[in-house]
């Protein structure tokens, strides 16, 4: 499914259709890049798209009217298989979501089964690399097979690790004894408390019968993430005799891997039976994710495990979104991906979007739309796979936004990207080109007797600026012809 145009046709006046991609058939993914200054409402755009793929009649936001989101799609009336949403930045526009397990998705509202956020916030508003760390752990287990899947072998070799990574799984502290339990006996620290244990069931049934009782009163046709709670109470409780025995053998390792690039399943001796969904016995609160391992060869060929908290903020951050995508993502999904460039050196910004194109790889028909300020990753959009898009501040526009086609900068050099694309004159200081600026009027408006004095001075200061540049520099030459200006004056000129 690709997004074709969109509209907002809310208020008093008609909106025009914006473009965001042409119309046409493509197995590969199609890369729409959107590009503006600040407060061009990228971030709202993307919202507002998301919204609309998901099928959504209206969305109000702070601050903003009632928005009715319209989309014209490639084929026509297409559905997104999945709206996927990730984000570089905790200041992201997106829905904050739950997301659902195997056992619930059957009841969850169809807009709610097939939106999945990948970004750093919780659903009740906290931020973190722990967020980042359950959803990924929560993906892993969703899977059926539970192993990885092939195409993420891309990301493991970009970060230079082994394509394997393990998910250790802990019990809540509610159920493990604690040093202020006085009946502890001979029960060590952190180990599971039985009658913990047994006053938690007691509490989930209690919670059961409620929501049960509940639902039977309130008539709704559906009652979402109640109903999913539901169910994942009931899967622990029918099961409460193995999950107790499995609570006892905690932590647990949870090994996913690829072997010669095919997804390797694991048996139960590194991976115990918890006797229901881990999903499940996270959403209850009997079980937390500790950590999640990687690995990488040492000089010696061995493996070395690297906790996800040893990655710096850029490679987990392209590690955990890229993995994410590549387990979320199915055919004609959409996604969504809100200033992937944050935390990224600009060597990887170059490469984000191979990777982008590689993780969805095992998939058809996928429209991406990235929001983003970098010109390397702009220009990483070959012909023929995507389209760039510039945001312009237009009031009359829907969303106070209008959409104007720019050229493809597939190989551009990141000055041209900037120039043209980002619509900079210069990507130089700007209090140097200030000053050059300031030295070059004076010359070249024959003030140069009376603005003496300063001209001399930014001569001055330029010289010493310039032994900095690169030898090869333009901009040397220049400040040369300044200085030589300078020295080329009359004696009375000087003087005066």
């Amino acid at each position: 499914m690709r997004i074709v145009t969109w509209a907002n046709p809310s208020g008093p006046e008609p909106h025009p259709e914006e473009k965001l991609a042409p119309a046409a058939d493509s197995k590969q993914p199609w890369v729409s890049i959107l590009v503006g200054r600040n407060g061009s409402r990228k971030s709202l755009l993307l919202r507002f798209l998301a919204e609309a793929a998901l099928g959504t009649d209206s969305v109000r936001l702070q601050n903003h009217p009632t928005l009715k989101p319209r989309l014209k799609t490639h084929p026509p009336n297409a559905v997104a298989a999945r709206v996927i949403a990730i984000s570089g930045t905790p200041f992201d526009r997106f829905r904050r979501q739950k997301l659902p397990t195997s056992t619930t998705k059957v009841v969850l509202q169809e807009a709610e089964a097939r939106y999945y956020y990948l970004g750093l916030k919780a659903a009740n508003g906290a931020t973190g690399l722990s967020q980042s760390v359950r959803t990924l752990a929560h993906l892993l287990f969703d899977q059926p097979q539970r192993h990885l899947p092939t195409q993420s072998k891309n990301i493991f070799e970009f970060l230079q690790l082994l394509p394997r990574l393990s998910v250790v799984l802990r019990r809540h502290s509610s159920i493990s004894v604690s040093r202020n339990d006085k009946d502890r006996g001979s029960l060590p620290l952190s180990a599971m408390s039985p009658e913990k244990l047994t006053r938690r069931f007691r509490e989930l049934s209690a919670e059961l019968n409620r929501h049960v009782r509940e639902m039977a009163v309130d008539k709704r046709s559906t009652h979402g993430e109640r109903e999913a709670r539901v169910l994942s109470l009931r899967s622990v409780l029918d099961n409460r005799a193995k999950v107790r025995q499995a609570l006892a053998k905690l932590p647990g390792n949870f090994a996913f891997s690829l072997a010669n690039g095919v997804p390797k399943s694991h048996p139960s001796a590194s991976s115990p039976d918890l006797g229901c969904h881990v999903n499940d016995l996270i959403e209850v609160g009997l079980v937390v994710v500790s950590h999640i391992a990687l690995f990488r060869a040492d000089a010696e060929e061995k493996q070395v495990v690297v906790p996800e908290s040893d990655l710096s903020s850029g490679q987990w951050q392209l590690l955990s979104s890229m993995l994410e995508l590549s387990l979320a993502a199915t055919d004609n999904s959409v996604v969504f991906i809100d200033e992937p460039e944050n935390s990224l050196h600009p060597g990887w910004q170059i490469s984000y979007i191979d990777l982008l194109t590689r993780m969805l790889s095992g998939t058809n028909g996928c429209h991406v739309v990235v929001a983003t300020h970098s010109p390397l990753i702009a220009s990483g959009v070959r012909t023929k796979e995507g389209n760039v898009v510039q945001l312009v501040r237009l009031d009359s526009a829907p969303l106070g936004v209008s959409m104007v086609p720019r050229e493809l900068t597939y190989g551009w050099e990141a000055g041209d990207v900037y120039h043209d694309v980002f619509e900079m004159k210069t990507t130089r200081a700007k209090s140097f080109i200030e000053h050059v600026d300031r030295a070059l009027e004076i010359v070249g408006t024959g003030q140069i007797a009376t603005e003496f004095a300063e001209l001399k001075r930014l001569s001055v200061l330029l010289q010493g600026m310039s032994e900095s540049l690169p030898s090869q520099d333009p901009m040397r030459q220049i400040i040369a012809a300044i200085v030589a200006v300078v020295n080329s004056q009359p004696a009375r000129t000087k003087a005066a």
